[in-house]
């Protein structure tokens, strides 16, 4: 990636992470997170986070779709509602 590719990624609403999925942690969150929940960088990284805040209608479609394809290795997307730190519901377009 060029020193211009970066930039324009940087400056995106895209949320890059990595996630283990047997410690149901994050261990790594980009800045961007913050400012697409509200919520500390440093909150994300708490065991749960993440099913904790998916909305609970979507919460165990989406945990379970990416959990099975995850533990197949398979590349997949996926859409869920996640709950901001001012209680607004925003969409999710998962890239994994």
């Amino acid at each position: 990636m060029n020193l211009k590719s970066a930039l324009s990624f940087a400056s995106t609403d895209v949320v890059s992470w990595e996630y283990k999925l047997a410690t149901k942690q994050f261990t790594y969150v980009s800045k961007q997170a913050e400012q697409f929940l509200g919520y500390p960088v440093e909150q994300w990284y708490d065991e749960g986070f993440w099913e904790n805040h998916i909305h609970p209608k979507d919460r165990n479609e989406a945990v379970q779709y990416c959990v099975s394809h995850s533990e197949r290795k398979l590349d997949h997307q996926f859409r869920y509602r996640m709950i901001k730190s001012n209680g607004d519901i925003v969409w999710v377009h998962d890239v994994v």
